[in-house]
């Protein structure tokens, strides 16, 4: 544990050696090495954007259009890094980023309950573990202390068992690739997109599939038939969307205090007993948001160097490419999942549609397809919920969801599953504990096969 602490400890000062590297880069460049960008003139693309930076670094931004090819929103940004490998950012409306996929695996969740204070769930990359935690980018990160007076808590665990109805609705769109994800033939959510690829490989793009209704998806294909968009027309509001980014995520300190925030927070959650191993992959893959979200705003960010000219004056004279495919192209369906991703068949068509529904079926593997703390991070006193989702859960599977807290508070409680289900959601209500009180929530699936599933969550008392 000693020797954990200190890798933490390491890792932390590591990560903020970057940020301030990063920030004096910012500081020191003369405008001389400017980053070359690319706009996407194509009216279907859901590619707004291209950047590739003096070191080779890629940074593409993905956004929804009207019929006018007018871009609406920036929903993905894509960092590809010459030291930190591929970064993916999924963006909500508001274009604050909610879910973060690091390279070497690690995801985090982030749930906005405020425009500076969000509940932050990492997950290890092995998919067994999860790290919450409350985030607020107005307030010094720091670990609460365990109370020294600790008050008994009272209550018991209650659990509610529930089931959803395996019903999907189709909606079919000109122009629109629709993906359907089941498991046990019951509709499931996951992240999901259609990957395009197209001149022998050259075109290669993963388009971020929006969600319909529970277990549909839908993205949209560039085509040769949409018309070419004035560029004058577009390139403004990229640069305001694109810079919004840069002003969420720094509150103005730097461009980077939201992963500072982040990476101070895990790190003190992580050094608890609960999480263990899993916690250096998610502080390294915390150091890497850093340095990527310092190379988002280095690059896009507005604040430019005295005499330079603006991001948006660089993007209505960037290069342009309205896409143009000359044969066939090939879509396939991408899921997000645990340890690797899931593929589904290749589907060459028509550049210009109609394109296929694509399937893709999970299978009939027991799984555990999510497990959360609501809220992330009660304040003191308030209960909360464990909420766990399972796929396929075989006849005689003895279900456990069990809650340890650091003031003593030790209780579990058992469903056992008389008939084979399809999909189950196990609510469990918690009684509410001091500020700085820890539980570790544990849900453990006994197979019939012997086998059995796990997943761990934590939680500190606001």
């Amino acid at each position: 544990m000693k020797r954990l602490n200190i890798t933490l400890r390491l890792l932390l000062a590591f990560s903020l050696c970057v940020i301030v590297l990063q920030c004096k880069k910012k500081e020191n460049n003369t405008g001389d090495t400017q980053a070359q960008f690319t706009v996407m003139t194509n009216a279907s693309d859901p590619q707004l954007l291209s950047a590739i930076t003096p070191e080779g670094d890629i940074i593409d931004l993905y956004g929804e259009r009207d019929e006018n090819g007018i871009p609406l929103n920036i929903n993905q940004v894509i960092i590809k890094s010459n030291t930190n490998g591929e970064q993916t950012f999924l963006l909500d409306d508001l274009l604050r980023p909610t879910d973060i996929f690091a390279n070497n695996g690690v995801r985090f969740h982030l749930n906005w309950l405020s425009s500076y204070e969000f509940a932050l769930t990492a997950y290890s990359n092995d998919g067994e573990t999860q790290i919450n935690t409350l985030v607020d980018l107005q307030q010094s990160p720091g670990k609460k202390s365990t109370p020294t007076s600790l008050k008994k808590r009272t209550g018991k665990l209650k659990l509610e068992f529930k089931t959803q109805p395996s019903t999907v609705n189709k909606t079919f769109t000109t122009g629109k690739c629709n993906l359907y994800v089941t498991q046990c033939d019951i509709a499931s959510d996951a992240h999901a997109w259609i990957n395009v690829r197209a001149d022998l490989g050259n075109f290669n793009r993963n388009i971020p599939a929006k969600k319909i209704n529970t277990g549909h998806y839908q993205a949209g294909i560039p085509n040769n038939i949409a018309g070419s968009v004035n560029p004058s027309e577009i390139c403004g509001k990229i640069a305001s969307m694109a810079d919004l980014l840069c002003d969420i995520t720094q509150m103005g300190s730097g461009g980077i205090a939201m992963a500072t925030a982040m990476c101070v927070r895990l790190s003190g959650a992580a050094g608890t007993v609960s999480v263990g191993t899993a916690a250096a992959p998610v502080m390294a893959a915390c150091e890497a948001l850093a340095v990527g979200l310092a190379l988002y705003c280095n690059t896009l960010g507005s604040s430019a160097t005295p005499g330079s000219p603006s991001l948006a004056s660089q993007l209505c004279n960037a290069n342009l490419l309205n896409k143009d495919f000359t044969e066939d192209i090939e879509l396939r369906g991408v899921i997000a999942g645990l340890p690797n991703n899931l593929y589904s068949t290749i589907y060459t068509v028509d550049p210009d549609g109609p394109y296929p529904d694509i399937h893709m079926n999970m299978g009939s593997t027991p799984r555990i397809s999510g497990f959360v703390l609501e809220p992330s991070a009660p304040v003191a006193g308030q209960s909360y919920q464990a909420l766990s989702e399972a796929f396929c859960l075989p006849l005689a599977s003895k279900v456990t969801i069990s809650i340890s807290g650091t003031d003593g508070y030790d209780d579990s409680v058992t469903y056992f599953v008389s008939q084979p289900e399809k999909f189950g959601k196990f609510v469990l209500t918690v009684p509410g504990a001091e500020s700085g009180i820890e539980d570790l929530c544990t849900l453990e699936i006994e197979l019939p096969d012997g086998k059995s599933l796990k997943r761990s969550a934590s939680l500190v008392f606001n």
